[in-house]
Protein backbone atom coordinates (compact mmCIF):
# COMPACT_ATOMS: atom_id res chain seq x y z
CA UNK A 1 0.00 0.00 0.00
CA UNK A 2 2.47 2.18 1.13
CA UNK A 3 4.05 1.76 -2.55
CA UNK A 4 1.04 2.29 -4.37
CA UNK A 5 0.74 6.18 -2.42
CA UNK A 6 3.87 6.83 -3.46
CA UNK A 7 3.41 5.82 -6.88
CA UNK A 8 0.51 7.87 -7.35
CA UNK A 9 2.49 10.65 -5.66
CA UNK A 10 5.00 10.69 -8.29
CA UNK A 11 2.70 10.86 -10.96
CA UNK A 12 0.81 13.84 -9.62
CA UNK A 13 3.96 15.63 -8.65
CA UNK A 14 5.26 15.12 -12.88
CA UNK A 15 1.42 16.51 -13.54
CA UNK A 16 2.33 19.89 -10.97
CA UNK A 17 6.19 20.31 -13.26
CA UNK A 18 3.83 20.16 -16.58
CA UNK A 19 1.50 22.75 -15.26
CA UNK A 20 4.20 24.85 -14.27
CA UNK A 21 3.19 25.34 -10.22
CA UNK A 22 6.26 22.94 -8.51
CA UNK A 23 8.42 26.04 -7.25
CA UNK A 24 7.45 28.18 -4.60
CA UNK A 25 9.36 30.75 -6.07
CA UNK A 26 9.65 32.29 -9.45
CA UNK A 27 11.32 30.16 -12.48
CA UNK A 28 12.72 30.80 -15.47
CA UNK A 29 10.98 28.83 -17.93
CA UNK A 30 12.98 28.20 -21.20
CA UNK A 31 11.03 29.54 -23.97
CA UNK A 32 11.35 28.26 -27.49
CA UNK A 33 13.90 30.80 -28.69
CA UNK A 34 16.23 29.86 -25.69
CA UNK A 35 17.97 26.50 -26.22
CA UNK A 36 18.25 24.13 -23.29
CA UNK A 37 21.12 22.33 -24.26
CA UNK A 38 23.64 22.50 -27.06
CA UNK A 39 25.49 19.37 -28.93
CA UNK A 40 28.85 19.43 -28.01
CA UNK A 41 30.35 16.37 -30.40
CA UNK A 42 28.36 13.78 -32.67
CA UNK A 43 29.50 11.04 -34.93
CA UNK A 44 27.52 9.33 -37.81
CA UNK A 45 24.31 10.73 -38.97
CA UNK A 46 21.60 12.17 -36.04
CA UNK A 47 18.67 14.06 -36.15
CA UNK A 48 16.72 16.33 -34.58
CA UNK A 49 12.58 16.81 -34.72
CA UNK A 50 11.49 19.99 -33.62
CA UNK A 51 8.17 20.12 -31.55
CA UNK A 52 4.96 19.92 -33.93
CA UNK A 53 7.01 18.96 -36.90
CA UNK A 54 7.72 15.24 -38.73
CA UNK A 55 10.39 16.98 -40.52
CA UNK A 56 13.83 15.56 -39.69
CA UNK A 57 16.96 18.12 -39.42
CA UNK A 58 20.73 16.17 -39.98
CA UNK A 59 22.59 17.49 -37.23
CA UNK A 60 25.58 19.47 -38.99
CA UNK A 61 27.46 21.19 -36.06
CA UNK A 62 26.72 22.73 -32.53
CA UNK A 63 23.22 22.72 -32.83
CA UNK A 64 20.77 23.93 -30.22
CA UNK A 65 18.49 21.45 -28.45
CA UNK A 66 15.05 23.23 -27.05
CA UNK A 67 12.23 22.12 -25.45
CA UNK A 68 9.92 19.13 -26.75
CA UNK A 69 12.77 18.62 -29.53
CA UNK A 70 13.85 14.83 -30.20
CA UNK A 71 17.07 13.50 -30.97
CA UNK A 72 17.69 10.59 -32.79
CA UNK A 73 20.56 8.33 -34.08
CA UNK A 74 21.37 5.56 -36.43
CA UNK A 75 22.90 1.87 -35.71
CA UNK A 76 26.70 3.12 -36.25
CA UNK A 77 25.98 6.81 -34.40
CA UNK A 78 26.17 9.52 -31.47
CA UNK A 79 25.78 12.41 -29.96
CA UNK A 80 26.50 14.65 -26.60
CA UNK A 81 24.61 17.55 -25.10
CA UNK A 82 25.82 19.88 -22.85
CA UNK A 83 22.60 21.19 -20.84
CA UNK A 84 21.92 24.49 -19.68
CA UNK A 85 22.44 22.88 -15.60
CA UNK A 86 25.87 21.67 -16.67
CA UNK A 87 25.04 18.10 -17.06
CA UNK A 88 26.38 15.85 -20.06
CA UNK A 89 23.79 13.41 -21.60
CA UNK A 90 25.22 10.78 -23.81
CA UNK A 91 23.21 8.89 -26.43
CA UNK A 92 24.44 5.70 -27.92
CA UNK A 93 23.57 3.92 -31.25
CA UNK A 94 20.18 3.66 -32.55
CA UNK A 95 18.42 5.82 -29.15
CA UNK A 96 15.58 8.35 -29.82
CA UNK A 97 15.77 11.07 -26.36
CA UNK A 98 13.10 13.81 -25.96
CA UNK A 99 13.29 17.33 -23.65
CA UNK A 100 10.07 17.42 -22.18
CA UNK A 101 10.99 19.71 -19.10
CA UNK A 102 14.43 21.78 -18.51
CA UNK A 103 13.71 24.69 -15.87
CA UNK A 104 15.85 26.31 -13.35
CA UNK A 105 15.01 29.15 -10.95
CA UNK A 106 16.69 32.15 -11.08
CA UNK A 107 19.21 31.36 -8.06
CA UNK A 108 20.22 28.22 -9.76
CA UNK A 109 19.38 26.06 -6.63
CA UNK A 110 16.59 24.05 -7.69
CA UNK A 111 15.98 22.25 -10.90
CA UNK A 112 13.21 20.13 -12.91
CA UNK A 113 14.15 17.90 -15.84
CA UNK A 114 12.28 15.13 -17.56
CA UNK A 115 13.79 13.44 -20.07
CA UNK A 116 11.96 10.26 -22.47
CA UNK A 117 14.37 7.30 -23.74
CA UNK A 118 12.81 5.37 -26.39
CA UNK A 119 15.41 2.62 -26.92
CA UNK A 120 18.84 2.52 -27.41
CA UNK A 121 21.07 4.11 -24.77
CA UNK A 122 21.87 6.91 -22.26
CA UNK A 123 24.61 7.87 -19.95
CA UNK A 124 24.72 11.04 -18.01
CA UNK A 125 26.47 12.99 -15.43
CA UNK A 126 24.44 15.00 -13.15
CA UNK A 127 25.32 18.14 -12.13
CA UNK A 128 25.32 17.98 -8.28
CA UNK A 129 25.44 22.19 -7.89
CA UNK A 130 20.94 21.89 -6.75
CA UNK A 131 18.93 21.33 -3.74
CA UNK A 132 18.42 17.72 -3.62
CA UNK A 133 15.36 17.93 -1.44
CA UNK A 134 13.76 20.02 -4.03
CA UNK A 135 15.10 19.43 -7.47
CA UNK A 136 13.97 16.48 -10.11
CA UNK A 137 16.03 14.71 -12.73
CA UNK A 138 14.25 12.19 -14.73
CA UNK A 139 14.44 9.81 -17.34
CA UNK A 140 11.29 7.67 -18.29
CA UNK A 141 11.36 4.77 -20.48
CA UNK A 142 7.88 3.11 -21.35
CA UNK A 143 9.02 0.65 -17.98
CA UNK A 144 10.67 2.97 -15.75
CA UNK A 145 11.45 6.12 -13.91
CA UNK A 146 14.73 6.86 -13.25
CA UNK A 147 15.82 9.91 -10.74
CA UNK A 148 18.88 11.22 -10.02
CA UNK A 149 20.28 13.78 -7.65
CA UNK A 150 23.62 13.88 -8.92
CA UNK A 151 26.46 11.67 -10.57
CA UNK A 152 26.66 9.51 -13.59
CA UNK A 153 24.84 6.52 -14.32
CA UNK A 154 23.88 4.90 -17.49
CA UNK A 155 20.50 3.22 -19.12
CA UNK A 156 20.51 0.93 -22.27
CA UNK A 157 17.74 -1.66 -23.62
CA UNK A 158 18.61 -5.21 -23.80
CA UNK A 159 15.61 -6.82 -25.88
CA UNK A 160 12.60 -6.10 -23.83
CA UNK A 161 14.53 -5.51 -20.54
CA UNK A 162 15.94 -2.49 -19.60
CA UNK A 163 19.18 -2.08 -17.62
CA UNK A 164 20.42 0.74 -15.06
CA UNK A 165 23.97 1.31 -13.81
CA UNK A 166 25.31 3.66 -11.78
CA UNK A 167 28.71 4.89 -11.91
CA UNK A 168 28.49 7.07 -8.62
CA UNK A 169 26.21 8.00 -6.39
CA UNK A 170 22.75 6.67 -6.96
CA UNK A 171 19.68 6.48 -8.74
CA UNK A 172 15.68 5.54 -7.27
CA UNK A 173 13.87 3.13 -10.20
CA UNK A 174 10.15 3.08 -10.16
CA UNK A 175 8.97 -0.19 -12.55
CA UNK A 176 5.63 1.09 -14.48
CA UNK A 177 3.29 -0.83 -15.53
CA UNK A 178 2.54 -3.13 -11.90
CA UNK A 179 -0.42 -2.09 -9.71
CA UNK A 180 2.30 -1.81 -6.77
CA UNK A 181 4.71 0.37 -9.06
CA UNK A 182 8.24 -1.78 -7.01
CA UNK A 183 10.89 0.78 -6.44
CA UNK A 184 14.70 0.20 -5.98
CA UNK A 185 17.54 2.28 -4.82
CA UNK A 186 20.37 1.46 -6.76
CA UNK A 187 23.78 2.32 -4.93
CA UNK A 188 26.89 3.35 -6.34
CA UNK A 189 28.21 0.68 -8.37
CA UNK A 190 25.96 -1.31 -8.78
CA UNK A 191 23.11 -2.40 -11.46
CA UNK A 192 19.49 -3.93 -11.97
CA UNK A 193 17.57 -5.13 -14.80
CA UNK A 194 13.56 -3.57 -15.31
CA UNK A 195 11.73 -6.23 -17.25
CA UNK A 196 8.76 -5.17 -19.64
CA UNK A 197 6.18 -5.47 -16.61
CA UNK A 198 8.38 -2.90 -15.03
CA UNK A 199 9.47 -5.72 -12.38
CA UNK A 200 13.22 -4.58 -10.77
CA UNK A 201 15.90 -6.96 -10.00
CA UNK A 202 17.71 -6.72 -6.76
CA UNK A 203 20.65 -4.26 -7.71
CA UNK A 204 23.68 -6.77 -8.13
CA UNK A 205 27.75 -5.63 -8.11
CA UNK A 206 28.95 -3.78 -11.46
CA UNK A 207 31.94 -5.63 -12.46
CA UNK A 208 34.44 -4.11 -14.60
CA UNK A 209 34.52 -5.96 -17.92
CA UNK A 210 30.11 -4.72 -17.92
CA UNK A 211 31.19 -1.16 -16.71
CA UNK A 212 33.29 -1.24 -19.90
CA UNK A 213 30.51 -2.41 -22.41
CA UNK A 214 28.53 -0.17 -20.96
CA UNK A 215 30.57 3.14 -21.27
CA UNK A 216 31.44 1.65 -24.74
CA UNK A 217 28.48 2.06 -26.08
CA UNK A 218 28.07 5.21 -24.96
CA UNK A 219 31.75 6.05 -25.73
CA UNK A 220 31.77 9.89 -27.56
CA UNK A 221 34.76 12.29 -26.66
CA UNK A 222 33.74 15.78 -27.19
CA UNK A 223 37.03 15.84 -29.49
CA UNK A 224 35.59 13.45 -32.14
CA UNK A 225 34.79 16.42 -34.59
CA UNK A 226 38.27 17.08 -34.95
CA UNK A 227 39.55 13.60 -34.83
CA UNK A 228 37.23 13.27 -37.73
CA UNK A 229 38.76 15.98 -39.34
CA UNK A 230 42.38 14.90 -38.89
CA UNK A 231 41.49 11.23 -40.43
CA UNK A 232 39.65 12.98 -42.96
CA UNK A 233 37.10 10.98 -45.10
CA UNK A 234 38.27 7.52 -44.09
CA UNK A 235 37.30 8.16 -40.67
CA UNK A 236 33.45 7.21 -42.06
CA UNK A 237 33.98 5.97 -45.46
CA UNK A 238 36.55 3.56 -44.85
CA UNK A 239 34.59 0.40 -46.54
CA UNK A 240 34.66 2.48 -49.55
CA UNK A 241 38.52 2.59 -49.59
CA UNK A 242 38.80 -0.53 -49.30
CA UNK A 243 36.48 -1.59 -52.16
CA UNK A 244 38.23 0.47 -54.51
CA UNK A 245 41.71 -0.80 -53.33
CA UNK A 246 40.49 -3.87 -54.61
CA UNK A 247 39.49 -2.55 -58.32
CA UNK A 248 42.27 -3.26 -60.94
CA UNK A 249 40.98 0.16 -62.71
CA UNK A 250 41.32 3.38 -60.33
CA UNK A 251 40.46 7.07 -60.99
CA UNK A 252 43.74 8.34 -60.30
CA UNK A 253 42.43 11.29 -57.57
CA UNK A 254 40.18 8.78 -55.71
CA UNK A 255 41.69 9.80 -52.63
CA UNK A 256 40.84 13.46 -53.02
CA UNK A 257 37.23 12.69 -52.34
CA UNK A 258 35.95 16.50 -52.02
CA UNK A 259 37.10 17.16 -55.89
CA UNK A 260 33.75 15.62 -56.79
CA UNK A 261 32.09 15.20 -53.77
CA UNK A 262 32.27 18.88 -51.96
CA UNK A 263 30.83 21.80 -53.94
CA UNK A 264 33.60 24.29 -54.15
CA UNK A 265 36.35 21.41 -53.44
CA UNK A 266 37.58 23.81 -50.69
CA UNK A 267 37.15 22.10 -47.16
CA UNK A 268 39.80 21.65 -44.36
CA UNK A 269 43.05 20.58 -45.74
CA UNK A 270 42.74 21.76 -49.42
CA UNK A 271 42.81 25.73 -49.44
CA UNK A 272 44.78 25.18 -53.13
CA UNK A 273 43.00 24.30 -55.98
CA UNK A 274 43.34 24.74 -59.90
CA UNK A 275 40.38 24.83 -62.01
CA UNK A 276 40.49 23.84 -65.32
CA UNK A 277 37.94 25.59 -68.08
CA UNK A 278 37.91 23.23 -71.46
CA UNK A 279 35.30 25.68 -73.30
CA UNK A 280 36.84 27.66 -75.81
CA UNK A 281 35.38 31.29 -75.35
CA UNK A 282 36.93 35.23 -76.06
CA UNK A 283 34.55 36.06 -72.64
CA UNK A 284 34.06 33.64 -69.70
CA UNK A 285 32.25 34.34 -66.41
CA UNK A 286 32.53 31.47 -63.81
CA UNK A 287 30.68 31.41 -60.94
CA UNK A 288 32.28 29.93 -57.46
CA UNK A 289 31.75 28.05 -54.48
CA UNK A 290 33.31 30.47 -51.76
CA UNK A 291 33.04 30.69 -47.79
CA UNK A 292 31.56 34.07 -46.50
CA UNK A 293 34.24 34.01 -43.95
CA UNK A 294 37.79 33.21 -45.92
CA UNK A 295 39.75 35.60 -48.04
CA UNK A 296 40.93 34.60 -51.62
CA UNK A 297 43.54 35.06 -54.35
CA UNK A 298 43.01 33.85 -57.78
CA UNK A 299 44.98 33.59 -61.12
CA UNK A 300 44.09 33.06 -64.52
CA UNK A 301 46.12 31.60 -67.28
CA UNK A 302 44.47 31.47 -70.66
CA UNK A 303 45.56 28.78 -73.64
CA UNK A 304 44.80 28.08 -77.31
CA UNK A 305 44.86 24.99 -78.94
CA UNK A 306 48.02 25.37 -80.08
CA UNK A 307 50.01 25.64 -76.92
CA UNK A 308 50.07 29.69 -76.69
CA UNK A 309 49.59 30.89 -73.23
CA UNK A 310 49.28 33.77 -71.42
CA UNK A 311 48.58 34.83 -67.32
CA UNK A 312 47.08 37.10 -65.47
CA UNK A 313 48.42 39.36 -62.61
CA UNK A 314 46.96 37.95 -59.23
CA UNK A 315 43.61 39.49 -57.66
CA UNK A 316 42.71 39.45 -54.23
CA UNK A 317 39.56 39.60 -52.65
CA UNK A 318 37.46 39.07 -49.04
CA UNK A 319 34.22 37.37 -49.73
CA UNK A 320 32.24 39.56 -47.02
CA UNK A 321 33.80 42.84 -48.58
CA UNK A 322 32.11 41.78 -52.00
CA UNK A 323 29.47 44.33 -52.59
CA UNK A 324 26.45 43.06 -55.23
CA UNK A 325 26.57 44.40 -59.12
CA UNK A 326 23.01 45.32 -60.22
CA UNK A 327 22.46 44.88 -64.20
CA UNK A 328 20.72 46.88 -66.61
CA UNK A 329 17.71 45.22 -68.02
CA UNK A 330 18.83 44.57 -71.55
CA UNK A 331 18.91 41.16 -73.18
CA UNK A 332 21.97 39.71 -74.39
CA UNK A 333 22.54 40.10 -78.62
CA UNK A 334 22.61 36.37 -80.28
CA UNK A 335 24.38 36.80 -83.56
CA UNK A 336 25.75 34.09 -86.24
CA UNK A 337 24.08 31.35 -85.66
CA UNK A 338 24.65 28.31 -88.07
CA UNK A 339 25.59 24.68 -88.24
CA UNK A 340 29.52 24.80 -88.34
CA UNK A 341 30.18 20.93 -89.33
CA UNK A 342 28.45 17.41 -89.73
CA UNK A 343 31.11 14.58 -88.48
CA UNK A 344 30.10 11.08 -88.57
CA UNK A 345 30.35 8.81 -85.23
CA UNK A 346 28.23 5.94 -83.68
CA UNK A 347 25.77 8.60 -84.16
CA UNK A 348 25.57 11.61 -87.07
CA UNK A 349 26.53 14.46 -85.31
CA UNK A 350 26.06 18.25 -86.31
CA UNK A 351 27.95 21.06 -84.52
CA UNK A 352 26.04 24.33 -83.92
CA UNK A 353 27.75 27.23 -83.31
CA UNK A 354 26.59 30.93 -82.61
CA UNK A 355 28.08 33.90 -80.48
CA UNK A 356 26.67 36.93 -77.78
CA UNK A 357 27.94 40.63 -77.21
CA UNK A 358 28.27 39.29 -73.56
CA UNK A 359 28.72 35.68 -71.19
CA UNK A 360 25.39 34.07 -71.72
CA UNK A 361 24.00 30.71 -70.05
CA UNK A 362 22.77 29.08 -73.45
CA UNK A 363 20.25 26.44 -75.15
CA UNK A 364 19.92 25.37 -78.57
CA UNK A 365 16.33 24.52 -79.45
CA UNK A 366 14.95 22.30 -82.21
CA UNK A 367 12.34 20.36 -83.56
CA UNK A 368 10.59 19.12 -86.94
CA UNK A 369 7.56 21.45 -85.83
CA UNK A 370 7.60 25.12 -84.18
CA UNK A 371 7.11 23.77 -80.88
CA UNK A 372 10.62 22.99 -80.70
CA UNK A 373 10.26 19.83 -78.67
CA UNK A 374 14.00 19.18 -78.42
CA UNK A 375 16.81 21.11 -76.48
CA UNK A 376 20.55 21.01 -75.35
CA UNK A 377 22.21 23.09 -73.20
CA UNK A 378 25.79 24.66 -74.36
CA UNK A 379 28.42 25.13 -72.05
CA UNK A 380 28.15 24.89 -67.72
CA UNK A 381 29.20 28.28 -67.45
CA UNK A 382 28.74 31.95 -69.08
CA UNK A 383 30.74 32.18 -72.41
CA UNK A 384 30.26 34.82 -75.63
CA UNK A 385 31.46 31.99 -78.09
CA UNK A 386 28.94 29.02 -78.04
CA UNK A 387 29.00 25.47 -79.38
CA UNK A 388 26.71 22.32 -79.38
CA UNK A 389 26.97 19.07 -80.46
CA UNK A 390 23.31 17.54 -82.08
CA UNK A 391 22.98 13.75 -82.49
CA UNK A 392 19.48 13.32 -83.33
CA UNK A 393 18.88 15.39 -86.60
CA UNK A 394 17.56 13.12 -88.62
CA UNK A 395 18.94 12.55 -92.51
CA UNK A 396 16.99 14.50 -94.99
CA UNK A 397 14.39 15.69 -92.67
CA UNK A 398 14.22 19.87 -92.43
CA UNK A 399 14.38 21.41 -88.68
CA UNK A 400 13.58 24.27 -87.10
CA UNK A 401 16.55 25.55 -84.57
CA UNK A 402 16.98 28.94 -82.39
CA UNK A 403 19.25 29.62 -79.91
CA UNK A 404 18.48 31.08 -76.06
CA UNK A 405 20.69 32.65 -74.37
CA UNK A 406 20.67 33.88 -70.47
CA UNK A 407 23.11 36.33 -69.14
CA UNK A 408 24.12 36.38 -65.61
CA UNK A 409 21.28 38.73 -64.36
CA UNK A 410 18.60 36.93 -65.49
CA UNK A 411 17.46 38.51 -68.72
CA UNK A 412 16.80 35.84 -71.51
CA UNK A 413 16.95 36.70 -75.30
CA UNK A 414 15.45 34.20 -78.10
CA UNK A 415 17.39 34.14 -81.22
CA UNK A 416 15.57 34.37 -84.89
CA UNK A 417 14.58 30.38 -86.31
CA UNK A 418 17.07 29.10 -89.01
CA UNK A 419 16.40 25.96 -91.40
CA UNK A 420 18.47 23.18 -90.83
CA UNK A 421 18.36 20.22 -93.41
CA UNK A 422 21.24 17.29 -92.84
CA UNK A 423 21.94 15.02 -95.63
CA UNK A 424 25.66 14.10 -95.39
CA UNK A 425 28.74 14.85 -92.86
CA UNK A 426 30.29 17.75 -93.91
CA UNK A 427 33.76 19.78 -93.05
CA UNK A 428 33.68 23.31 -91.59
CA UNK A 429 35.40 26.16 -92.66
CA UNK A 430 38.87 27.47 -90.64
CA UNK A 431 38.60 30.17 -88.63
CA UNK A 432 40.14 33.14 -91.14
CA UNK A 433 43.15 35.29 -90.06
CA UNK A 434 46.72 34.32 -89.41
CA UNK A 435 47.94 32.14 -87.11
CA UNK A 436 48.95 34.49 -83.88
CA UNK A 437 52.13 35.13 -82.85
CA UNK A 438 51.08 35.26 -78.85
CA UNK A 439 47.58 35.70 -76.71
CA UNK A 440 46.23 39.10 -75.05
CA UNK A 441 44.53 38.75 -72.32
CA UNK A 442 42.06 41.18 -71.22
CA UNK A 443 40.25 41.98 -68.03
CA UNK A 444 40.22 39.52 -65.33
CA UNK A 445 38.31 41.02 -62.04
CA UNK A 446 35.69 39.54 -59.43
CA UNK A 447 32.08 40.10 -58.98
CA UNK A 448 29.30 39.18 -56.66
CA UNK A 449 26.14 39.15 -58.76
CA UNK A 450 22.56 37.31 -56.96
CA UNK A 451 24.98 36.86 -53.72
CA UNK A 452 27.92 34.72 -55.58
CA UNK A 453 31.24 35.38 -56.55
CA UNK A 454 32.36 35.02 -60.01
CA UNK A 455 35.20 35.37 -62.04
CA UNK A 456 35.51 37.37 -65.04
CA UNK A 457 38.23 36.99 -67.76
CA UNK A 458 38.48 37.99 -71.66
CA UNK A 459 41.18 37.10 -74.41
CA UNK A 460 41.30 38.41 -77.79
CA UNK A 461 40.61 34.67 -79.00
CA UNK A 462 38.97 32.08 -77.89
CA UNK A 463 40.72 30.44 -75.04
CA UNK A 464 40.39 27.76 -72.38
CA UNK A 465 41.41 28.43 -69.27
CA UNK A 466 43.18 27.42 -66.05
CA UNK A 467 42.20 28.93 -62.55
CA UNK A 468 44.49 29.05 -59.50
CA UNK A 469 42.27 29.79 -56.66
CA UNK A 470 43.55 30.24 -53.29
CA UNK A 471 41.56 30.47 -50.11
CA UNK A 472 42.98 32.23 -46.86
CA UNK A 473 40.66 31.29 -43.79
CA UNK A 474 40.79 33.78 -41.35
CA UNK A 475 40.12 31.90 -37.83
CA UNK A 476 43.00 29.03 -39.12
CA UNK A 477 45.77 29.05 -36.78
CA UNK A 478 49.48 27.24 -37.79
CA UNK A 479 48.61 23.46 -38.01
CA UNK A 480 45.39 23.38 -36.16
CA UNK A 481 42.26 21.85 -37.62
CA UNK A 482 39.21 24.05 -37.64
CA UNK A 483 36.55 22.87 -36.64
CA UNK A 484 33.67 23.37 -38.94
CA UNK A 485 31.22 20.66 -40.61
CA UNK A 486 33.10 18.34 -42.29
CA UNK A 487 31.19 18.49 -45.22
CA UNK A 488 31.20 22.19 -45.53
CA UNK A 489 30.00 24.16 -48.11
CA UNK A 490 27.76 20.94 -48.63
CA UNK A 491 27.39 17.94 -50.42
CA UNK A 492 27.16 18.14 -54.63
CA UNK A 493 24.18 16.23 -55.79
CA UNK A 494 23.87 13.03 -57.99
CA UNK A 495 23.86 14.71 -60.61
CA UNK A 496 26.43 17.19 -59.99
CA UNK A 497 28.96 13.93 -58.95
CA UNK A 498 27.72 12.09 -61.82
CA UNK A 499 28.31 13.78 -64.52
CA UNK A 500 29.35 18.21 -63.84
CA UNK A 501 32.20 17.03 -61.76
CA UNK A 502 33.77 14.90 -64.22
CA UNK A 503 32.94 17.55 -67.08
CA UNK A 504 35.81 20.20 -64.92
CA UNK A 505 38.80 17.65 -65.52
CA UNK A 506 37.53 15.79 -68.55
CA UNK A 507 37.83 17.84 -71.68
CA UNK A 508 35.64 16.83 -74.67
CA UNK A 509 38.43 17.31 -77.16
CA UNK A 510 40.75 14.57 -75.03
CA UNK A 511 38.68 12.60 -73.12
CA UNK A 512 35.20 12.25 -74.04
CA UNK A 513 35.37 10.87 -77.73
CA UNK A 514 32.54 8.82 -77.80
CA UNK A 515 29.83 10.73 -79.43
CA UNK A 516 27.31 9.12 -77.65
CA UNK A 517 24.19 11.35 -76.11
CA UNK A 518 24.13 12.15 -72.29
CA UNK A 519 22.05 14.84 -70.70
CA UNK A 520 18.62 14.31 -71.59
CA UNK A 521 17.74 11.70 -74.34
CA UNK A 522 14.39 10.80 -76.24
CA UNK A 523 13.88 7.16 -74.46
CA UNK A 524 11.54 5.74 -77.12
CA UNK A 525 13.90 5.84 -79.75
CA UNK A 526 15.68 1.95 -79.74
CA UNK A 527 16.77 2.47 -75.98
CA UNK A 528 15.24 1.18 -72.69
CA UNK A 529 15.91 2.38 -69.37
CA UNK A 530 18.55 0.28 -67.31
CA UNK A 531 17.55 -1.06 -63.54
CA UNK A 532 21.21 -1.87 -63.50
CA UNK A 533 22.51 1.85 -64.57
CA UNK A 534 22.00 4.97 -62.86
CA UNK A 535 20.39 7.75 -64.34
CA UNK A 536 20.19 11.42 -63.58
CA UNK A 537 17.31 12.75 -62.12
CA UNK A 538 15.20 9.05 -63.14
CA UNK A 539 15.99 10.25 -66.58
CA UNK A 540 19.69 11.83 -67.88
CA UNK A 541 22.55 9.60 -69.10
CA UNK A 542 25.49 10.82 -66.73
CA UNK A 543 29.46 9.71 -66.92
CA UNK A 544 28.90 7.59 -64.14
CA UNK A 545 25.52 5.99 -65.96
CA UNK A 546 28.42 3.67 -67.75
CA UNK A 547 31.31 4.63 -65.45
CA UNK A 548 32.33 3.80 -62.56
CA UNK A 549 33.72 6.71 -60.20
CA UNK A 550 35.77 5.33 -58.46
CA UNK A 551 37.33 2.18 -60.02
CA UNK A 552 35.88 -0.79 -61.82
CA UNK A 553 37.68 -4.14 -63.13
CA UNK A 554 36.81 -3.42 -66.40
CA UNK A 555 38.61 -1.31 -69.01
CA UNK A 556 37.65 2.39 -69.43
CA UNK A 557 36.24 2.09 -65.76
CA UNK A 558 33.35 0.83 -66.97
CA UNK A 559 30.28 -0.72 -65.15
CA UNK A 560 30.42 -3.89 -66.93
CA UNK A 561 32.01 -5.65 -70.32
CA UNK A 562 31.29 -3.24 -72.95
CA UNK A 563 28.60 -6.14 -74.85
CA UNK A 564 27.24 -6.56 -71.83
CA UNK A 565 26.95 -2.54 -71.16
CA UNK A 566 25.24 -1.26 -74.44
CA UNK A 567 23.01 -4.63 -74.49
CA UNK A 568 21.21 -3.45 -71.07
CA UNK A 569 19.63 -0.62 -72.80
CA UNK A 570 20.36 -1.70 -76.74
CA UNK A 571 18.21 -4.68 -76.93
CA UNK A 572 19.06 -7.19 -79.67
CA UNK A 573 22.42 -5.87 -80.97
CA UNK A 574 25.21 -8.17 -81.74
CA UNK A 575 27.98 -9.54 -79.84
CA UNK A 576 31.11 -6.74 -79.60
Amino acid sequence: MIKIKRFILLLVLCALVVSGNFFLAPVVVAQNELPVAIIVAYKGEVYLYRDGSEKKILVRGSEGIYLKDTLVTNPDSGVKILAKDDSVITLGADSALKVNIYDINKEHTQRVVLLRLTGGSLRAIVHRGFNLQSSIFKVVTGTAIVTAKGGGFIMTSVGDNLEVATIEASVDVIGVGLNEGSEVLVGAGSIVKVDHLGRITEPDKLGLEKLKALLNMTDLPVTMAFELALKGCQACHMDMFKVVDDFAFKHSETKQCSMCHIKGALNAGERDRNIHVKYPSREHILFLSTNAYSEYSATVTVMDDTGLEATSDKIEFVVRDMKEISGEDQEPEIFDLKVREVKRGVFLEAIITWRTDEPALSVVEFGLKDSYEFSIRGSNHYVTDHRVSVDRFKTGKKYNLRAVSEDVFGNVAVSESIKVKINKPFMGEPDQGEMPDDIILGSFDVMKVGGKIALRWSSDIRTMASIHLVEKVEDEAGDKVVLKDKHAPGLRSKMETGMVSCQECHSKDVHMRSMHPFGNVDWNKGATKSKDLPLGRGTEIMCSTCHKSHGSNHGFMLRMSEDVLCGACHTGLPPL
